[in-house]
């Protein structure tokens, strides 16, 4: 984490947010804590993608700190308020097509998976589970992903 808040220049993680200039576009870095420790989303201006690795994607959302991970989902609800947002890319899919099912863990061939691509609804939908959910984080599955709290 100390390589990420010194490299993106974030004084305050998870707090702040970065923009990292790629020489012809804008990217905007934010802290997502919870999934791991050093978890970052990364918001392209110019497609409007946001890219949240396994914090939201189709599929088991392991969840290591529960207050840091529902933290984290309200600053990229609060992020997103403002932005185009054309989709949430995670970092994999573990859900077929079907609502509510997901692969078994480790299966390599998954001919009806769910499509990569989430939106902003699916991370509001995510907030609002963890609201009901408050401190006592339980599995929890939706239509499109499952809340998976990991026992430390």
């Amino acid at each position: 984490m100390e390589a990420l808040t010194e490299f993106f220049h974030l004084p305050k993680w998870p707090e702040d947010v970065a923009h990292y200039d790629l020489g012809d576009r804008v990217i905007d870095v934010v802290p997502i804590p919870g999934h791991q420790s050093a978890s970052i989303a990364i918001y392209d201006r110019r497609t409007g993608i946001l890219l949240t690795g396994d914090t939201l994607y189709s599929g088991r959302l392991y969840v290591r700190d529960a207050k840091a991970f529902a933290a984290s989902v309200d600053r990229l609800v609060e992020f997103t308020r403002t932005k185009d947002v054309a989709h949430v890319l995670g970092a994999h899919v573990e859900n077929t097509r079907t609502p509510y099912v997901d692969y078994p863990e480790g299966t390599a061939f998954q001919p009806d998976e769910h499509s990569l691509e989430l939106g902003r609804a699916h991370l509001l939908e995510l907030q609002d589970a963890l609201r009901q959910m408050g401190d006592g984080l339980q599995r929890r599955s939706l239509r499109n992903f499952t809340v998976w709290p990991v026992a430390r």
